[in-house]
């Protein structure tokens, strides 16, 4: 460019990074066609500065702006400047790197530094880096916020009866059950091994612990009910609120719905994992059926429950059943009430009773199982127990 900044040579580098041909660019002004309305006015204001005494503040520096292309897109690039003189006059050559490229791979660095690679989530660094903007601009607003801690359960027997591809997958899917039901504005975040964070940085409703926590209850209970599910996934979840007329920092926050959490945890491990007693030791084992209970597989009547137990149940089938085949099972109690677990084909076999009838049995692995029907196996095994 010369000293009026007029574009005077223009290489075939130059048109494949602007868009222009030579014939199109030279003669014309380049800051009337390639800059933002913002740096075109502080060049036009400095130029007279550089027309007289060929300096300018980005000269002998690498500088990095924002240029636009014919098609009017936008893009980064990095600069260097140098000035000659021609005939007396100063002028500028720019040398034009686009750097794209270079943006995009920063740009994954950083998410990399503040993103959990397994499930996408924010890690701890991000979630903090996140909250603590959000806890300040909260206490300037005066706007309340909630934020919940919530830990998967039964991590530790996916990892040990599965193995730790499928702690993985259940940690994906944990992921994708917050993502489903919280909204985008929320700070989602995998903080520790099993144990997620979520911001709620738009608390609009008093309701807003009971909702959306039902709502995570719900959505993990619609997962757990797809075919062939390896485990069942269940959350302790704490919540604290951040209250702008008392401002706190987002680790302190934390730690209480930390310990709102594990008094959560505590009540689910009370409720379902506690060292049972010897009755109930009696409901989790193989329990013999006498008489009063029927059961039909798939619709079809007149099954014999041979034993039951919470992990599975032996039925007298009329013929064999494909392994790994699933069912719908309806067990009847002799009050009349149903329970319909559904079951996958662990053995099913032929067996020599010493006459010439056809008798077969057929063992059936619990799959799916929900509270609700969990709940109704513990009270219908202690009634055959009694029974017994």
């Amino acid at each position: 460019m010369d000293g009026d900044g007029v574009i005077r040579y223009f290489n075939k580098a130059a048109e494949r990074v602007f868009g222009y041909t030579e014939h199109e660019i030279l003669g014309r002004k380049l800051h009337d066609m390639m800059v933002s309305e913002k740096a075109r006015m502080q060049y036009y204001r400095k130029l007279p500065v550089f027309s007289e005494t060929g300096q300018c503040e980005v000269l002998g520096k690498t500088v990095e702006l924002t240029g636009t292309r014919k098609d009017g897109s936008r893009f980064p690039l990095e600069l260097s400047v140098s000035s000659f003189r021609i005939n007396n006059k100063w002028h500028s050559a720019g040398t034009v790197r686009d750097i794209t490229r270079r943006k995009q791979m920063e740009e994954q660095l950083r998410m990399t530094a503040i993103t959990d690679e397994l499930t996408g989530l924010f890690n701890r660094r991000g979630f903090f880096r996140l909250a603590e903007q959000q806890c300040k601009m909260a206490a300037r607003t005066k706007r309340r916020m909630t934020l919940l801690y919530i830990d998967l359960n039964n991590m530790k027997s996916i990892n040990d009866s599965l193995g730790h591809n499928a702690g993985d997958r259940a940690l994906v899917d944990s992921a994708a059950i917050l993502k489903k039901t919280f909204r985008e504005s929320d700070i989602l975040a995998r903080i520790g091994g099993d144990e997620f964070a979520v911001f709620l940085t738009e608390h609009a409703d008093a309701d807003i612990d009971s909702i959306v926590i039902g709502n995570l209850r719900t959505n993990a209970g619609i997962l757990n009910q797809e075919k062939n599910r390896e485990y069942l996934l269940s959350f302790s979840i704490g919540s604290a609120h951040f209250d702008p007329a008392l401002p706190c920092s987002a680790e302190a926050l934390l730690l209480k719905a930390d310990a709102a959490m594990y008094e959560d945890k505590k009540r689910y491990h009370d409720q379902y994992v506690s060292k049972p007693s010897w009755e109930e030791k009696r409901s989790h084992s193989r329990v013999a059926v006498i008489n009063g209970y029927q059961a039909s597989l798939d619709g079809n009547n007149g099954m014999i429950i041979k034993n039951i137990s919470l992990g599975g149940i032996c039925l007298i089938t009329p013929e064999t059943m494909p392994p790994d085949s699933e069912h719908e099972i309806k067990i009847v109690t002799p009050e009349n009430e149903a329970l319909v677990p559904h079951g996958k084909v662990v053995w099913s076999r032929h067996i020599n009773n010493g006459s010439n009838d056809r008798y077969y049995e057929t063992g059936l692995e619990f799959v799916r199982l929900n509270t609700d029907i969990e709940n109704l196996l513990v009270k219908l095994i202690r009634d055959i127990s009694v029974g017994s």
